[in-house]
Protein backbone atom coordinates (compact mmCIF):
# COMPACT_ATOMS: atom_id res chain seq x y z
CA UNK A 1 0.00 0.00 0.00
CA UNK A 2 2.83 2.31 1.09
CA UNK A 3 4.23 2.03 -2.16
CA UNK A 4 1.08 2.52 -4.08
CA UNK A 5 1.18 5.54 -2.55
CA UNK A 6 4.50 6.52 -3.20
CA UNK A 7 3.88 5.84 -6.94
CA UNK A 8 0.70 7.84 -6.91
CA UNK A 9 2.05 10.20 -5.21
CA UNK A 10 5.02 10.82 -7.89
CA UNK A 11 2.73 10.77 -10.56
CA UNK A 12 0.54 14.04 -9.29
CA UNK A 13 4.28 15.45 -8.77
CA UNK A 14 4.68 14.46 -12.29
CA UNK A 15 1.70 16.19 -13.39
CA UNK A 16 1.50 19.21 -11.54
CA UNK A 17 5.58 19.69 -12.58
CA UNK A 18 4.58 19.08 -16.34
CA UNK A 19 1.45 21.97 -16.19
CA UNK A 20 3.88 24.48 -14.61
CA UNK A 21 7.01 23.76 -17.72
CA UNK A 22 3.84 23.68 -20.34
CA UNK A 23 2.47 27.38 -18.91
CA UNK A 24 6.23 28.68 -18.31
CA UNK A 25 7.16 27.51 -22.03
CA UNK A 26 3.83 29.29 -23.29
CA UNK A 27 4.89 32.59 -20.84
CA UNK A 28 8.56 32.50 -22.08
CA UNK A 29 8.99 35.55 -24.90
CA UNK A 30 7.85 38.92 -25.82
CA UNK A 31 4.78 40.36 -25.17
CA UNK A 32 3.47 43.38 -26.70
CA UNK A 33 1.09 45.45 -24.66
CA UNK A 34 -2.25 45.60 -26.67
CA UNK A 35 -4.96 47.90 -24.34
CA UNK A 36 -6.28 47.78 -21.13
CA UNK A 37 -9.74 47.50 -19.79
CA UNK A 38 -11.94 46.99 -16.81
CA UNK A 39 -13.78 43.19 -16.81
CA UNK A 40 -17.56 42.87 -16.29
CA UNK A 41 -18.56 43.49 -12.36
CA UNK A 42 -22.41 43.57 -11.87
CA UNK A 43 -21.83 44.97 -8.33
CA UNK A 44 -20.20 47.56 -9.35
CA UNK A 45 -22.88 48.77 -11.86
CA UNK A 46 -21.05 47.64 -15.10
CA UNK A 47 -22.64 45.99 -17.99
CA UNK A 48 -21.02 43.84 -20.74
CA UNK A 49 -18.49 42.24 -21.13
CA UNK A 50 -15.56 44.39 -20.47
CA UNK A 51 -15.69 48.11 -20.16
CA UNK A 52 -12.92 49.49 -22.58
CA UNK A 53 -10.63 52.60 -20.96
CA UNK A 54 -10.82 55.27 -23.77
CA UNK A 55 -7.99 55.44 -26.20
CA UNK A 56 -6.18 58.39 -24.13
CA UNK A 57 -6.00 55.92 -21.49
CA UNK A 58 -4.22 53.05 -23.55
CA UNK A 59 -2.19 55.48 -25.37
CA UNK A 60 -0.46 55.64 -21.95
CA UNK A 61 0.85 52.25 -21.88
CA UNK A 62 1.65 51.97 -25.81
CA UNK A 63 4.86 50.37 -26.53
CA UNK A 64 5.14 48.31 -23.10
CA UNK A 65 6.27 44.88 -23.47
CA UNK A 66 7.69 42.20 -21.44
CA UNK A 67 10.36 39.98 -22.39
CA UNK A 68 10.42 36.06 -20.00
CA UNK A 69 13.59 34.20 -20.94
CA UNK A 70 13.39 30.77 -19.99
CA UNK A 71 16.51 31.20 -17.49
CA UNK A 72 14.09 32.80 -15.06
CA UNK A 73 14.98 36.28 -15.57
CA UNK A 74 13.17 38.88 -17.92
CA UNK A 75 13.04 42.51 -18.98
CA UNK A 76 10.76 45.40 -19.75
CA UNK A 77 9.42 48.55 -20.91
CA UNK A 78 7.11 49.95 -18.67
CA UNK A 79 5.88 53.06 -20.29
CA UNK A 80 3.17 55.40 -18.25
CA UNK A 81 2.36 58.90 -19.73
CA UNK A 82 5.59 61.07 -19.77
CA UNK A 83 7.48 58.05 -18.14
CA UNK A 84 9.10 55.16 -20.44
CA UNK A 85 11.42 52.78 -17.66
CA UNK A 86 13.85 49.81 -18.80
CA UNK A 87 13.20 47.22 -16.05
CA UNK A 88 15.31 43.95 -15.07
CA UNK A 89 14.53 41.13 -13.41
CA UNK A 90 13.33 37.49 -12.14
CA UNK A 91 9.88 36.18 -12.83
CA UNK A 92 8.07 33.00 -12.17
CA UNK A 93 5.02 31.36 -11.98
CA UNK A 94 3.08 29.67 -9.42
CA UNK A 95 0.36 27.20 -10.99
CA UNK A 96 -1.78 26.73 -7.90
CA UNK A 97 -3.27 30.10 -8.20
CA UNK A 98 -2.21 30.88 -11.84
CA UNK A 99 -0.05 33.93 -10.32
CA UNK A 100 3.02 35.81 -12.22
CA UNK A 101 5.62 36.83 -9.28
CA UNK A 102 8.11 39.47 -10.33
CA UNK A 103 11.55 40.50 -8.32
CA UNK A 104 13.08 43.37 -9.59
CA UNK A 105 14.31 46.79 -8.80
CA UNK A 106 12.27 48.99 -10.17
CA UNK A 107 9.92 50.86 -7.83
CA UNK A 108 7.44 50.91 -10.34
CA UNK A 109 7.23 46.90 -11.21
CA UNK A 110 4.11 45.29 -10.02
CA UNK A 111 5.36 42.13 -8.07
CA UNK A 112 2.56 40.15 -8.30
CA UNK A 113 0.11 39.52 -11.35
CA UNK A 114 -2.96 37.26 -12.04
CA UNK A 115 -2.67 35.16 -15.20
CA UNK A 116 -6.18 35.22 -16.66
CA UNK A 117 -5.77 34.12 -19.91
CA UNK A 118 -2.85 32.62 -22.02
CA UNK A 119 -4.03 31.12 -25.18
CA UNK A 120 -3.83 31.95 -29.15
CA UNK A 121 -0.81 34.33 -28.84
CA UNK A 122 -2.71 36.54 -25.93
CA UNK A 123 -1.31 36.64 -22.67
CA UNK A 124 -4.23 38.45 -20.06
CA UNK A 125 -2.71 39.94 -17.03
CA UNK A 126 -4.29 41.31 -14.13
CA UNK A 127 -2.68 43.43 -10.88
CA UNK A 128 -3.40 41.40 -7.76
CA UNK A 129 -5.14 44.18 -5.31
CA UNK A 130 -4.01 45.10 -1.81
CA UNK A 131 -5.87 43.81 1.03
CA UNK A 132 -6.78 47.43 1.80
CA UNK A 133 -8.68 47.76 -1.16
CA UNK A 134 -12.13 47.86 -0.07
CA UNK A 135 -13.20 46.24 -3.66
CA UNK A 136 -11.24 45.03 -7.03
CA UNK A 137 -11.72 47.22 -10.05
CA UNK A 138 -8.08 45.68 -11.07
CA UNK A 139 -7.92 46.46 -14.86
CA UNK A 140 -7.08 43.66 -17.10
CA UNK A 141 -3.65 44.90 -19.15
CA UNK A 142 -3.88 42.47 -22.82
CA UNK A 143 -0.74 41.59 -24.46
CA UNK A 144 0.15 40.10 -27.85
CA UNK A 145 2.96 37.89 -28.73
CA UNK A 146 6.03 38.59 -30.95
CA UNK A 147 7.65 35.47 -31.73
CA UNK A 148 10.04 37.29 -34.60
CA UNK A 149 12.11 40.32 -32.72
CA UNK A 150 14.09 38.54 -29.45
CA UNK A 151 17.19 36.92 -30.24
CA UNK A 152 17.69 38.59 -33.76
CA UNK A 153 20.41 40.72 -34.78
CA UNK A 154 17.51 43.65 -34.78
CA UNK A 155 16.63 42.62 -31.15
CA UNK A 156 16.19 46.35 -30.17
CA UNK A 157 14.87 45.26 -26.48
CA UNK A 158 18.46 44.17 -25.67
CA UNK A 159 19.83 45.86 -22.61
CA UNK A 160 23.05 47.48 -24.21
CA UNK A 161 20.54 48.85 -26.92
CA UNK A 162 18.84 50.50 -24.13
CA UNK A 163 21.38 52.32 -22.00
CA UNK A 164 20.88 55.81 -23.41
CA UNK A 165 17.67 55.41 -21.18
CA UNK A 166 19.09 55.43 -17.74
CA UNK A 167 19.26 58.97 -16.24
CA UNK A 168 22.88 60.54 -15.86
CA UNK A 169 23.14 61.44 -11.76
CA UNK A 170 24.97 64.26 -12.90
CA UNK A 171 24.82 67.32 -16.06
CA UNK A 172 26.51 65.58 -19.02
CA UNK A 173 29.38 67.46 -21.62
CA UNK A 174 28.17 68.26 -25.12
CA UNK A 175 30.06 65.11 -26.14
CA UNK A 176 28.25 62.97 -24.22
CA UNK A 177 24.84 64.69 -24.55
CA UNK A 178 26.28 63.90 -28.51
CA UNK A 179 26.59 60.18 -27.44
CA UNK A 180 23.38 59.38 -25.84
CA UNK A 181 21.40 61.17 -28.79
CA UNK A 182 23.20 59.18 -31.35
CA UNK A 183 22.37 55.60 -28.87
CA UNK A 184 18.50 56.89 -29.18
CA UNK A 185 18.85 56.98 -33.02
CA UNK A 186 20.52 53.72 -33.13
CA UNK A 187 17.51 52.22 -31.01
CA UNK A 188 15.16 53.66 -33.36
CA UNK A 189 17.13 52.30 -36.10
CA UNK A 190 16.90 48.91 -34.68
CA UNK A 191 13.11 49.30 -34.46
CA UNK A 192 12.67 50.29 -37.86
CA UNK A 193 14.99 47.18 -38.86
CA UNK A 194 12.79 44.61 -37.03
CA UNK A 195 9.71 45.73 -39.10
CA UNK A 196 11.36 45.67 -42.36
CA UNK A 197 12.50 41.92 -41.70
CA UNK A 198 9.96 41.30 -40.06
CA UNK A 199 7.58 41.84 -42.85
CA UNK A 200 4.80 43.12 -40.99
CA UNK A 201 2.72 45.27 -42.48
CA UNK A 202 1.29 48.63 -40.17
CA UNK A 203 4.09 49.70 -37.52
CA UNK A 204 3.20 51.66 -33.99
CA UNK A 205 6.17 54.10 -33.19
CA UNK A 206 5.13 53.61 -29.55
CA UNK A 207 7.52 53.21 -26.37
CA UNK A 208 10.30 54.77 -29.49
CA UNK A 209 10.67 57.84 -26.61
CA UNK A 210 11.75 59.75 -29.70
CA UNK A 211 12.09 63.48 -30.21
CA UNK A 212 10.80 62.88 -34.20
CA UNK A 213 7.38 62.85 -35.92
CA UNK A 214 7.24 59.93 -38.16
CA UNK A 215 5.74 60.90 -41.23
CA UNK A 216 5.16 58.96 -44.76
CA UNK A 217 7.15 61.41 -46.23
CA UNK A 218 10.19 61.83 -44.03
CA UNK A 219 10.93 62.76 -40.72
CA UNK A 220 10.02 65.88 -38.70
CA UNK A 221 11.43 67.71 -35.19
CA UNK A 222 8.82 67.25 -32.54
CA UNK A 223 8.54 70.78 -30.38
CA UNK A 224 10.55 70.21 -27.07
CA UNK A 225 7.64 70.52 -24.83
CA UNK A 226 5.97 67.01 -26.43
CA UNK A 227 9.04 64.84 -26.36
CA UNK A 228 8.60 64.43 -23.29
CA UNK A 229 9.28 60.62 -22.88
CA UNK A 230 12.36 61.51 -24.84
CA UNK A 231 13.16 65.03 -22.60
CA UNK A 232 13.36 62.46 -19.36
CA UNK A 233 16.16 60.59 -19.80
CA UNK A 234 17.88 63.90 -19.89
CA UNK A 235 19.79 64.73 -16.22
CA UNK A 236 17.09 67.55 -16.04
CA UNK A 237 15.24 70.32 -18.82
CA UNK A 238 18.66 72.72 -19.17
CA UNK A 239 20.31 69.60 -19.95
CA UNK A 240 17.42 68.65 -22.22
CA UNK A 241 17.20 71.68 -24.22
CA UNK A 242 20.85 71.71 -24.86
CA UNK A 243 20.57 68.23 -26.48
CA UNK A 244 17.42 69.39 -28.15
CA UNK A 245 19.55 72.34 -30.14
CA UNK A 246 22.35 70.23 -30.89
CA UNK A 247 19.57 67.66 -32.21
CA UNK A 248 18.07 71.02 -34.04
CA UNK A 249 21.20 72.19 -35.76
CA UNK A 250 21.52 68.84 -37.56
CA UNK A 251 18.40 68.40 -38.21
CA UNK A 252 18.73 71.97 -40.05
CA UNK A 253 21.02 70.66 -42.04
CA UNK A 254 20.94 70.52 -45.79
CA UNK A 255 20.56 66.43 -46.50
CA UNK A 256 19.66 65.42 -50.26
CA UNK A 257 16.97 63.36 -50.30
CA UNK A 258 16.48 60.33 -52.15
CA UNK A 259 13.46 59.23 -53.96
CA UNK A 260 11.54 56.34 -54.68
CA UNK A 261 12.10 54.75 -51.07
CA UNK A 262 9.67 53.68 -49.26
CA UNK A 263 8.18 55.38 -45.86
CA UNK A 264 10.33 53.22 -43.44
CA UNK A 265 13.57 53.39 -45.84
CA UNK A 266 13.40 56.91 -46.30
CA UNK A 267 12.77 57.16 -42.42
CA UNK A 268 16.35 55.03 -42.09
CA UNK A 269 18.34 56.91 -44.24
CA UNK A 270 17.00 60.60 -42.62
CA UNK A 271 18.48 59.11 -39.66
CA UNK A 272 21.47 57.43 -40.40
CA UNK A 273 22.51 61.31 -42.07
CA UNK A 274 21.46 63.08 -38.99
CA UNK A 275 23.78 60.73 -36.74
CA UNK A 276 26.23 61.52 -39.34
CA UNK A 277 25.83 65.33 -38.60
CA UNK A 278 26.33 64.43 -34.67
CA UNK A 279 30.19 62.88 -35.18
Amino acid sequence: MNYKRLIIALLLAFVFASCNSSINSKIIGKWDFNNRYLPNQEKFGLTGNTIEVDNYTNSEFMGSYYVFNGDGTYHALQTEGVEADYIEGNWSFNELDSTLHFKSNSIIQHNVWKVNDLQNGTLVLSEIPSEKIAFNKSYLHKFEEDDETVGTPYDFTKKEINLWRAKPKKPESTGALKKRITANIDHTLMFLNAHLETGKQTINYSGLSSPFIFATNGLALKRIERADQWTTVFYDYGQAQEAYDILETAFNSHIKVPENLSYVLLQKYLLEELKKQLK
